[in-house]
């Protein structure tokens, strides 16, 4: 398997075949994925969706892609994923994109459009993402401030969803959409007025999610701070509420 690697801090040729020639943005290795590249390895840093001020812009999953973040970049390409520390090597997804406050930051970080369970995000932190304006993604307002997802079942696990807002879901927003998340992370997360949903989770449509030890710690929503089901037929298991 092809890897891609990232690191913000590389000074190399940036062309994304080694840690020290790494390109030093996420979109760049996206834009660079092919039939042969299977995974993106992501070194700790910030990293956000666009370079200048545009509030759609997003990074987008892609199937049989699995991106994986909390690298030191100094990991070999036989290194077992599992002993990655992504506390220590935190790997930021940021909406922060414009000025110091949020009323121009990223409407939703990461977006994946029929992502089947060959589409893996792994590792991340999402933090600062604004869906709290009158035109959100896609076409409807607002919808899934970290996350959102529009059909498939993707496979998310081990991120941390810090300080997102939307009109609809501030964390996650799922249409039709029956994904894996797990070992996963709500931080005061808001859906704000104007909308309805999940601080944490908005889900609705035919959708099947399976949420799994997780924790939602001081999310706020209208209709349900931690998680919003609006029909489909989730499951849940080991996950705090707080």
């Amino acid at each position: 398997e092809r890897i891609l690697y990232v690191d913000s801090a590389a000074a190399g040729l940036n062309n994304g075949r080694s840690w020290t020639n790494a390109y030093t943005d996420l979109q760049s290795a996206l834009a660079d994925t092919s039939s042969c590249v299977f995974e993106i390895w992501v070194a700790a840093g910030t990293y956000k969706p666009t370079a200048g001020a545009d509030r759609w812009g997003s990074f987008d999953l892609k199937n049989n892609l699995k991106i994986y973040g909390g690298f030191a970049g100094t990991e070999g390409p036989e290194f077992d994923i599992n002993l990655r520390d992504f506390q220590l090597n935190e790997t930021i997804l940021s909406g922060d994109i414009g000025g110091p406050d949020s009323t121009d930051n990223s409407y939703t970080i990461v977006v994946g459009i029929n992502a089947d369970s060959t589409s893996i995000l792994d590792g991340f932190t999402l933090s600062n993402a604004n869906g709290n304006d009158e035109f959100g993604f896609p076409s409807d307002p607002g919808r899934g401030g970290g996350i959102h997802l529009n059909g498939g079942n993707a496979i998310l696990r081990n991120l941390v969803f810090d300080q997102n807002t939307a009109l609809f879901g501030g964390g996650i927003y799922l249409l039709n959409s029956s994904p894996t998340i797990t070992h996963c992370d709500f931080m005061e997360n808001r859906q704000t007025w104007g909308g309805y949903g999940g601080g944490g989770i908005m889900s609705e449509g035919v959708s099947s999610p399976m949420i799994a030890s997780c924790i939602f710690e001081r999310n706020y929503g209208f209709f349900g701070g931690g998680i919003y089901f609006a029909g489909g037929d989730p499951q849940m298991d080991n996950c705090h509420f707080i």
